[in-house]
């Protein structure tokens, strides 16, 4: 197979610092440090200071985030197809939806991460979105290739994209290394093996209204325990889909201040720390395109409990406890017998282990390389 010329895009970290970030963040790390690189890659504009970069992130003006968006359109539209052009690029990849409009000697493949946008409109500026979806669309013409995470996702993708648009599923990899727990103790006064975890921005999707009502049915059925439950994570990124007010308000009106931990942003040690003590990883979300704490929790051998939507269970496998994903009284159930029984927890983590061997960090970028193969 001949070595082609592949186009990374990352311009997105000048903004994510959600799930796309993350990918694009571990899809670098891969091309810089992988000795087994196939192909040539150009990674566009410089990745140190796009990951630098803070001007736009956090709570901004209305008018910085147009500015970010007129400065995103001309980069996409303009300065994409001609660094392709100039790199004579066989691939264009941009793992944040949109790919050029114009045809192009290149391929172009976007990474579509999930299906939200058609399925959730709700959760978006209505004139935001209809220009984004418009973009998705426009850079499918000419010759394209489409990357999602799961086959949930890509069974989701077929009911909106093109019927001629040619999907490949390619699971995302944890950089955390099976088995390797971290000897630091946590921050914030926790207790190793003290604290159910969950990870991720505080949006309204990640259904955390539910798991903080969980977890005080938990609290009342063990009053003796010294159980909390720790929330880390950044605020949701949009106004609409920020479910901190709620969240801080739940918690103050059930008096759990003492036993829920908001930890906002955190470094990656930090957060590397926080999986290596607690005592079980809960994912409670009613939407998720991959779910990538579940691999970050089996590598750090905790027993994992999920809703029961899709990608969740297409990742966690049989390595998962499940509930049903809009009750709270099933998930306290799970808590609970997640508490009760040390068989339980020991069964869990052993499939755990298993499970994420066929999620590993090579893995997910060989199987990127064969799609590149592709096209």
């Amino acid at each position: 197979m001949a070595r082609k010329t592949v186009l990374v895009d990352v311009f997105n970290l000048l903004l994510a610092q959600t799930g796309v970030r993350t990918y694009t963040e571990e899809l670098c790390e891969q091309i810089f440090h992988s000795a087994k690189r196939k192909h040539e890659y150009v990674v566009v504009p410089n990745y140190d200071w796009v990951r630098s970069t803070t001007f736009f992130h956090g709570k901004t003006s209305k008018a910085r985030n147009v500015l970010y968006h007129i400065i995103y359109f001309g980069w996409k539209q303009v300065m994409l197809p001609f660094l392709a052009r100039r790199h004579k690029a066989d691939i264009i990849f941009c793992p944040d939806f949109i790919v050029p409009a114009i045809r192009t000697r290149a391929v172009k493949v976007p990474v579509i991460h999930d299906a939200f946008f058609w399925e959730n409109p709700e959760n978006y500026n209505s004139h935001w979105l209809r220009y984004f979806k418009k973009m998705i669309f426009l850079g499918l013409r000419g010759r394209s290739l489409v990357v999602t995470t799961t086959g949930y996702s890509a069974d989701r993708l077929r009911q909106w994209l093109p019927v001629e648009t040619r999907l490949e599923v390619v699971y995302q990899g944890s950089k955390f290394e099976p088995g390797q727990r971290l000897k630091a103790e946590p921050s914030w006064g926790l207790v190793s093996g003290s604290y159910f975890l969950h990870v991720g921005v505080l949006e309204k999707r990640k259904n955390l209204l539910l798991l903080i009502k969980a977890f005080d049915i938990f609290r009342n059925e063990r009053p003796e325990s010294s159980m909390k439950l720790v929330l880390a994570g950044q605020r949701g990124p949009r106004e609409n889909l920020d479910d901190y007010p709620n969240i801080a308000a739940l918690i103050e009106t059930s008096k759990l201040s003492d036993s829920v931990l908001l930890t906002g942003h955190l470094s990656s040690d930090d957060l590397k720390t926080l999986y290596s003590n607690a005592f079980c990883y809960v994912f409670p979300s009613t939407s998720e395109g991959f779910g990538l704490p579940v691999l970050e929790a089996f590598a750090n051998d905790l027993p994992v409990i999920t809703s029961e939507i899709g990608a969740l269970i297409e990742v966690g496998g049989d390595a998962t406890l499940r509930f049903a994903t809009h009750s709270e009284e099933e998930l306290a159930s799970k808590m609970l017998l997640i508490y009760d029984s040390e068989s339980l927890r020991s069964e869990l983590v052993q499939k755990g282990r298993t499970r994420i061997k066929d999620f590993g960090w090579d893995k997910f970028f060989q199987s990127l390389e064969i799609v590149f193969d592709k096209g």
